[in-house]
């Protein structure tokens, strides 16, 4: 079994990520981290119950949690607010079982200033997170629709009054008619001509006018430009949901992720991600441009983004990894398995990721590609680590001559030399039976070391080893254990924590089997209760009746000295015990 790294200098602290508990100690497991991390696990294998809600239990920071099912909220928001932290959640269908007054809106355009200098950049941010985007390869497709709703939301912006400056504004101007009942130009057309006059947030609106002509006057042609209004209204149609309505609406800020003390959880049920990604994704690019700005100063935060494919690709969040710690950004990705995050950002930008991640955590994986990645992290045996081939000491045991001599010196009883050969011939069969043992143990020891020779170069961990070992099968509540690595080349087995299950006895203070350490005490009873008897059985016919103390003096000895010769082997034949 591989040598995983000995977790005694990670032992949890206040404001380490929570990563588990060692499966022999007990103790909790944490890791203080500078950069980002990501876990990689199986459908329902615990990632919740034994990562988010730990995690959102113990760190004293600001967070913000994609949080599908409405679970980590409600396990966790008293213990937020216990730590100081205002607890936000957009709720937009109410499924999460928290008082009402938890429950808030936020308007993300509320918050620009069309004449300051990152207008258009605060525009553009939005306008990215509300065009879902799968395939960078091909990203015209989707920038031309971000050029469309950038610009009509730079013209939302600059000429509507404050009380008509939101998202579903912005649904409301592109939902114009595109078809005119006469002659004249209609209302959608009108609206792009008078964007194209208008130079406010960098150009932005004028391109967009331009840009929506365009597409406009295609007449069905099958470029980038003559889909960007179709799909800029596509892109868009979930506004129309009143639920998800009116959770873009409201007084809150997510500027308070910098300069405050929250913690924000993005409620959606699992069964509208299709349909309502683009919500996640547009609050999770606007949380991040909110901490973006300052700089160093402000607070840290902790991004638990669970089901991380549902956002699509975000190209800030390959192209500035590196960068977001140092502005207090620290992200946690949650995927199913390797390939979700290949489809996404291809190989390269898989790699980016888990370059820039101090932890990279799987468990209950079954992809054969996902557990290919784990083995080859594992990596391959090495000679050393096998050791030096085993060395055999054959001690030469008593033998039934000197025994013979021993016991029928001195003595003229013709019973007592009888005896005495009995005992040399049954001491001499013991030792050549001990002697016969040992060379057994020898040969099994040589099969080991060859077999273990004959592993170097292989990889430590097969994937069907590493497949067992961090499963989850029927009747398990989480998956049996995680494979962590970490900065710095160290590798972690560690056994998931679930909030809801109190710390157990450590297995350290367990025996690793009760029933195989009774059977060697038995066995090792029985033996010196059959040695005993035995020699007993042969003073009595030596001596005729029962013998003397002093006769059985030098028979105990010799046995003795035998069991001393051949402890090792002796030791070694029990631990054969299966």
């Amino acid at each position: 079994m591989f040598g995983f790294t000995d977790t005694a200098a990670h032992r949890f602290e206040r404001g380490m990520l929570y990563l588990g508990r060692d499966p022999k100690t007990g103790h909790d497991i944490g890791l203080a981290t500078e950069r980002h991390a990501i876990t990689i696990a199986g459908a329902r294998s615990g990632k919740g119950a034994a990562q988010i809600i730990p995690n959102l239990l113990r760190w004293p920071h600001n967070v913000l949690a994609v949080d599908p099912s409405g679970e980590n909220v409600e396990a966790t928001w008293e213990a937020r607010e216990a730590m100081g932290q205002t607890v936000a959640a957009f709720d937009p269908f109410k499924i999460a079982n928290i008082p009402d007054r938890l429950r808030i809106g936020c308007n993300l355009l509320a918050g620009i200033d069309p004449d300051s200098l990152t207008a258009r950049e605060d525009i553009r941010v939005i306008a990215d997170g509300l065009v879902m985007r799968h395939d960078p390869k091909h990203g015209e497709w989707a920038d031309a629709r971000v050029d469309v709703i950038a610009g009509v939301l730079a013209y939302v912006v600059s000429s509507a009054p404050p009380a008509f400056r939101s998202l579903t504004d912005l649904r409301t101007l592109l939902s114009l008619p595109a078809q005119s009942a006469d002659d004249g130009p209609s209302q959608l057309e009108a609206l792009f001509t008078v964007m194209r006059e208008t130079t406010a947030c960098g150009g932005l609106a004028k391109h967009g006018g331009s840009v929506g002509l365009a597409a406009l006057n295609s007449k069905g042609g099958d470029g980038p430009i003559s889909k960007a209004v179709t799909g800029a209204l596509t892109d868009t149609k979930w506004i129309d949901s009143p639920a998800m309505a009116s959770v873009l609406e409201g007084d809150f800020s997510l500027s308070a992720l910098k300069s405050g003390r929250a913690s924000v959880f993005l409620v959606l049920p699992p069964e509208y991600l299709d349909e309502h990604g683009r919500f996640l994704r547009v609050f999770v690019l606007a949380a991040l441009q909110a901490m973006m700005k300052g700089g160093k100063n402000g607070s840290r935060c902790l991004f638990i983004l669970d089901e991380f494919f549902s956002l699509g690709y975000l190209s800030v969040v390959e192209k500035a990894a590196g960068l977001l710690p140092k502005n207090g950004v620290h992200l946690w990705p949650f995927l199913q398995d390797l390939g979700q995050l290949v489809k996404l950002y291809g190989p390269h930008g898989a790699q980016t990721f888990f370059g820039n991640s101090d932890a990279q955590i799987f468990f209950g994986n079954t992809d054969v590609e996902t557990l290919n990645i784990i083995s080859q992290g594992v990596g391959n045996l090495t000679a050393d680590e096998i050791g030096p081939a085993p060395a055999h000491y054959r001690a030469p045991p008593p033998t039934g001559h000197l025994t013979q001599a021993i016991l029928g010196a001195g003595s003229r009883n013709p019973h007592a030399h009888q005896g005495a050969a009995i005992i040399g011939g049954v001491i001499g069969s013991l030792g050549a039976g001990a002697q016969a043992l040992g060379d057994w143990a020898a040969r099994q020891e040589m099969a080991a070391y060859q077999q273990k020779a004959s592993m170097v170069g292989r990889p430590r961990m097969p994937p069907e080893a590493v497949r067992e070992m961090i499963a989850k099968h029927s009747g398990d509540v989480v998956a049996r254990s995680m494979i962590v690595f970490a900065k710095g080349g160290d590798i972690f087995n560690l056994k998931l924590a679930p909030y809801f299950i109190p710390s157990s006895v450590p297995q350290a203070q367990l025996s690793a089997n009760p029933q195989k350490s009774i059977l060697k005490k038995l066995m090792l009873g029985l033996s010196c209760l059959a040695i005993g008897f035995l020699i007993l059985r042969v003073a009595t016919t030596i001596y005729g009746s029962e013998p003397p103390i002093w006769a059985l003096i030098p028979i105990g000895g010799i046995v003795g000295a035998m069991l001393a010769i051949y402890k090792d082997k002796i030791a070694y034949w029990a631990s054969r015990i299966p």
